[in-house]
């Protein structure tokens, strides 16, 4: 297969190099991910500044390599285009450090990354792992390697991606395909004071799993379970007109 990686952790990120050693010996294998870290940047585009492209060698064995100093979304886009002799089988996004979960999604980079490659008709997975730890990646790495076909034969394409979460522990007890669940977090944002008395702000929190999420990502990720959930990019909710037309005024 032609396989497509990108990321949101940069391109010397452990998750990423997991996944490109584990498909190289197996497929052929294309590389454009962030030079720098550039995770919870969503689907946001480079649009007013340069954006550089890089030639890396760091992952023998690869077809070709590029570090992009820009979004997760810049990196798909720029990729393909510098790859578009390639007729690719699937983008992958990841290995993601860290969960992205829930409402999470909406902020992800991986996400991002992969929703781009879905929006070129490419089948396309973001692909996360709870705590991140290098024999997590490696177990995750070769799960993908080995359910290739079958993750690929098991969803209908239209402009969707699949996310895929891998639980902290590598004994996994099962496979859950599911929703999205609802990511609660408890002090969230973090004021703090600086040594020169100014204020500054952390965006962080931790994790509550509420329980009433059988059904979901979150709750599957609770019982050392994968999940895959399968999302779309269309905010779209379309019912019957709630304001009648006819009260509007156009003088």
């Amino acid at each position: 297969m032609n396989i497509f990686i990108s990321n949101d952790d940069g391109i010397q990120a452990a998750g990423l190099k997991a996944l490109a050693e584990a498909l190289i010996p197996h497929h052929q294998v294309y590389i454009a991910a962030p030079e720098y870290q550039q995770s919870a940047k969503s689907h946001a585009l480079t649009m007013h500044d340069i954006v550089h492209a890089r030639r890396t060698h760091l992952y023998p064995g690869s077809s070709a390599e590029w570090a992009i100093n820009g979004t997760p979304a810049d990196c798909v886009k720029i990729g393909l285009a510098k790859f578009e002799e390639v007729k690719f089988d699937l983008v992958l996004s990841g290995i993601n450090n860290g969960p992205n979960l829930g409402i999470d999604v909406i902020y992800s980079g991986t996400v991002a990354a992969a929703l781009e490659g879905s929006f070129h008709g490419i089948p396309s997975f973001a692909i996360s792992h709870y705590s991140g730890a290098e024999s997590g990646f490696r177990k995750a790495a070769e799960f993908i390697r080995d359910n290739l076909e079958t993750l690929l034969s098991a969803f209908k394409w239209d402009y969707n991606a699949v996310n895929i979460n891998f639980p902290p522990a590598d004994d996994y007890e099962g496979i859950s395909y599911c929703k999205l669940g609802k990511m609660v977090y408890e002090n969230s944002v973090q004021r703090r004071t600086s040594p020169r008395g100014g204020e500054y702000y952390w965006i962080a929190g931790d994790l509550l799993i509420p329980p009433d999420q059988i059904d979901t990502d979150v709750y599957a990720i609770s019982r050392n379970r994968v999940s895959l959930t399968p999302i779309r990019f269309n905010f779209n909710d379309f019912h019957e007109p709630l304001i009648d037309s006819d009260q509007f005024k156009l003088e």
